[in-house]
């Protein structure tokens, strides 16, 4: 059930999502030990930050925390402060999220055995947060260090999250052309997850790109793309 609500969220639908928690839930008020607890804390934290209930989303999320520093769960711990970075960087809150961020990677380090994938899923919170505070060389550097990671043939979703940064980081430095096609590129490698959260994100980079360029005709076409992902999003939604 865990399994099926997470990749349910990761492809955006969030019905069979909450379907999949609430059997989820049953299960584990019934039968569940500490460590399906946190599983439990982890998702719900998610839908949380989905539903834009951010204090609801640390409250739970923080639960989580203290509950796998007990078990010693490091990999889940560091998801947890991936999950409040997230938050932070939402409201803006970049030194926060930084914070945050930097304790992931202490506690993905901690982890056994060593998963390379683990740490670079927070080293993506923590150069966001380095754009986000202007601190645009150490970003960049952490940026090409990700990138340039053979690990990421394996692991798509970073792949694209990876180029969704450079494009962020291009804007930064008002480079819009190259930093359209990072997000074009980040795009390409998203469509065939149909994760529609993620292309919301890319799409409107996309859109303001296409402004800030000036191309009229080029930004009509992104403009026609991101109705139509709305709409999917609104029907799947509903």
């Amino acid at each position: 059930h865990i399994g099926n609500a997470a990749s349910f969220y990761c492809i955006g639908d969030i019905e069979e999502a909450f379907n999949s928690i609430e059997l989820y839930s049953e299960v584990c008020t019934q039968y569940g030990d500490e460590l399906d607890w946190i599983n439990l804390y982890n998702i719900l934290g998610v839908v949380y930050i989905h539903n834009k209930d951010f204090e609801k989303a640390k409250e739970t999320i923080k639960k989580s925390i203290k509950l796998a520093k007990k078990l010693k769960q490091y990999n889940m711990v560091s998801n947890g402060y991936s999950n409040l970075s997230h938050i932070y960087m939402t409201e803006e809150n970049f030194p926060k999220a930084l914070e945050m961020a930097k304790l992931g990677l202490e506690m993905a380090k901690l982890h056994k055995p060593e998963t390379p994938i683990l740490e670079l899923r927070v080293k993506l919170n923590i150069a966001k947060s380095y754009i986000g505070l202007e601190e645009l060389d150490a970003s960049k550097s952490l940026i090409d260090e990700m990138i340039h990671s053979p690990i990421l043939e394996s692991f798509i979703r970073e792949k694209s999250h990876c180029y969704e940064l450079q494009g962020a980081w291009y804007t930064k430095k008002k480079l819009y052309k190259e930093a359209f096609e990072s997000y074009t590129y980040a795009k390409t490698l998203i469509d065939e997850y149909n994760d529609v959260n993620l292309l919301k994100t890319i799409q409107e980079e996309r859109c303001k790109l296409c402004e800030l360029m000036n191309d009229v005709h080029l930004g009509y076409i992104v403009q026609k793309e991101y109705i139509a992902l709305m709409q999917e999003i609104i029907d799947r939604e509903l």
